[in-house]
């Protein structure tokens, strides 16, 4: 075996760069994951940095 030139060793170091690459997107598609969109909305105006509020109705039964 003789030694790898420096153009080799950037070609393979690329080749499992890129096959690391396909296995992750692959396994976020699996998983159900899409790590390229935010996690929160993303048009401002139609969100609030407050939690929802919730109302609770609690039915009241009067006897006559």
């Amino acid at each position: 075996m003789s030694p790898k030139t420096p153009a080799e060793l950037r070609q393979a170091r690329a080749l499992y760069r890129s096959q690391q690459r396909i296995a992750r997107q692959e396994y976020n598609l699996w998983m159900g994951r899409e790590p390229l969109r935010p996690s929160w909305n993303a048009i401002p105006m139609t969100s609030s940095r407050y939690a929802p509020r919730h109302t609770y109705y609690i039915p009241v039964y009067i006897q006559q």
